[in-house]
């Protein structure tokens, strides 16, 4: 690459409307990858987050930025407010290379053909993708040797061949990298992990199979753990996600991370997603003692029909297991659920059954979305993927009618918690069973503190105890709370902002 400086941009922009929920105004996570890679090769970069923008903002401040190339991250869902970026760069900085990437480079071809105003489409992994683009536009390389990218040439589209990154620790970032490059990208946005990439099942509602080509790749544990590091002395964070498709499926590795999670003493809580296929005693046991205090899993349906239709393979029995697992190491049991299916009232209260009797803790349903590339969209023509609608739903009415009676379902479940038994059960100590313990006997507040001054005396670095003791006495005894909360504080290198704003106002 020449010596001259390369201006980038990369953008992203949730939904607007119906697809818009707090999740979706976060940056994905491949965006700050892809600004790993190119910081690392003296490319000048940043990234923007217009989630929470005005389009009239959005406007101005892409009149005001003449950069060399933009790459802007894509799904359907946000697709048309990012083909609108590459527009609005066109309408003001005709020479500004636009490039799209993210789950809608599946239909990249199509893209090309479609929208003028968009360069390039990267599909798949974008990575080296983005520096070897960068390397054919302004040095010796072809844009035929960029692997994963389709353009045009000569009034034909070409695509080029797909390639997975065989060493994805090459990309792994801290946030302390990223932050200075960052604007209007939430701190919680860094709390949001994603471990691996890939995900063996192939259920045909999802982009995962067609993307990652069912093949698991991982980041190194010690990487994560060093991540976890980063965030806590960057944000006073204390608790993380993480999100990778099935974080579960190699218990072995699952099981590192918890030993070095532990070893490191950083106290965090945190959640997870897996299949319940992974979900044993040992590896609930494991978990829980590392900190995990919620596992949600794709359950989907109840119904057998339903579940054969969106080729979910899963067993309820061993949904039903996993759930027994959980509940038996004070992890919180949730499911995701998906209605819209055009079902039948009987395989609606199969599955309203499922949710009351198992055992599950906490849920949510959610209409069955089309996406392009998956096997359920193969019978829609392309053409309805550009239309204005943000999403596609398979059938809408369904899920309207039956959407109240899952709430209801939800509603119970919800107030069940832990039973006495299941929290009196005799296990080794770990503070996050104690903290389960506090607000589950809150009613009796002497029972309910000696858990968290078990906490303090056991762990005196533990940051928990010292901020649910804050929080407790936070109006009863404001003076005991400021010194609780001003201890929690200092664990967490003075960098935690409810503490600070709770600090602030009880001063």
């Amino acid at each position: 690459m020449k010596k001259q400086v390369i201006k980038s941009l990369l953008l992203y922009r949730g939904p607007q409307g119906e697809s818009r929920d707090p999740f979706t105004d976060f940056v994905p996570i491949g965006l700050f990858n892809i600004l790993k890679a190119l910081l690392d090769k003296g490319v000048e970069a940043n990234l923007v987050n217009f989630s929470k923008y005005k389009s009239s903002d959005v406007e101005k401040y892409v009149k005001e930025h003449d950069v060399d190339i933009v790459f802007i991250s894509s799904y359907f869902g946000n697709h048309i407010h990012s083909y609108n970026l590459a527009k609005i760069f066109k309408k003001y900085h005709k020479k500004t290379y636009t490039v799209i990437g993210g789950p809608i480079s599946i239909l990249g071809k199509e893209i090309l053909e479609r929208i003028p105003h968009i360069d390039f489409v990267i599909r798949g992994e974008g990575e080296e993708s983005a520096l070897m683009l960068i390397e054919a536009l302004w040095s010796n390389k072809k844009l035929s040797e960029v692997p994963n990218l389709i353009y045009r040439k000569e009034g034909q589209i070409i695509e080029n061949d797909l390639k997975l990154i065989e060493d994805i620790d090459k990309f792994f970032f801290f946030p302390s990298e990223l932050m200075p490059h960052c604007i209007d990208v939430a701190e919680e946005n860094f709390a949001v992990l994603i471990t691996s990439r890939g995900c063996p099942f192939k259920c045909n509602f999802c982009s995962s199979p067609v993307l990652w080509q069912r093949k698991i790749r991982t980041h190194s544990t010690n990487l994560l753990i060093g991540y976890l590091r980063d965030l806590r002395k960057c944000f006073g964070t204390l608790y993380f996600s993480i999100r990778d498709d099935n974080f579960l499926s190699n218990k072995k590795r699952a099981k590192e991370f918890c030993k070095l999670l532990i070893q490191e003493g950083l106290y965090y809580l945190w959640n997870t997603q897996s299949s319940a296929k992974f979900i044993d005693n040992e590896l609930a046991e494991t978990l829980s003692n590392a900190g995990c205090d919620q596992i949600q899993m794709g359950i989907e349906s109840a119904s057998i029909r339903q579940l054969a239709f969106l080729n979910k393979n899963i067993n309820l029995s061993e949904v039903k297991e996993a759930i027994n697992n959980m509940r038996n190491n004070l992890i919180r049991s949730f499911g995701y659920f998906i209605t819209g299916m055009k079902e039948s009232m009987k395989d609606i209260k199969t599955t309203l059954n499922f949710i009351r009797t198992s055992g599950l803790m906490d849920a949510v349903v959610a209409p069955l979305a089309i996406y392009p590339g998956t096997e359920l969209s193969k019978t829609y023509p392309i053409e309805i993927f550009f239309t204005d609608r943000e999403i596609l739903y398979y059938d809408i009415y369904s899920y309207k009618k039956y959407y109240p009676l899952f709430l209801e379902a939800f509603e119970e479940i919800y107030k069940r918690g832990f039973t006495f038994a299941e929290l009196n059960h005799k296990r080794n100590y770990n503070f996050k069973n104690n903290i389960v313990k506090y607000f589950a006997f809150r009613r009796n507040e002497k029972s309910s503190l000696a858990y968290l001054e078990e906490i303090k005396t056991r762990e005196q670095y533990n940051p928990w105890s010292y901020y649910l003791l804050g929080k407790h006495f936070y109006k009863r005894n404001p003076l005991l709370s400021v010194k609780y909360l001003e201890k929690a504080g200092q664990l967490l290198f003075n960098k935690n902002k409810e503490i600070f704003n709770l600090l602030r106002k009880n001063i």
